[in-house]
């Protein structure tokens, strides 16, 4: 299945929701191996966000349209 911005944006609005209603208080609870495994998570989604931007970045440089000296539109 392609997926397009559209789907990318969705999977953004799940994310943040769930990140947002995961973190409700100041509360402290857990351990400290407990919470370095959430740190751990938090960077792997960290990590997965950035590769995706970076490949929306491509996308987008490839969408425009670069005007050369020869005054033609590349792409």
């Amino acid at each position: 299945m392609v997926k397009g911005p559209v789907e990318v944006q969705a999977a953004c609005e799940v994310v943040l929701g769930e990140l947002a209603g995961a973190f409700p208080t100041t509360e402290v609870t857990g351990s400290l191996e407990q919470w370095a495994g959430a740190l751990g998570s938090l960077q792997q989604v960290i990590d997965v966000a950035s590769a995706v931007q970076d490949a929306v970045i491509v996308r987008l440089a490839a969408i425009e349209p670069e005007v050369l000296e020869d005054a033609v539109d590349h792409r």
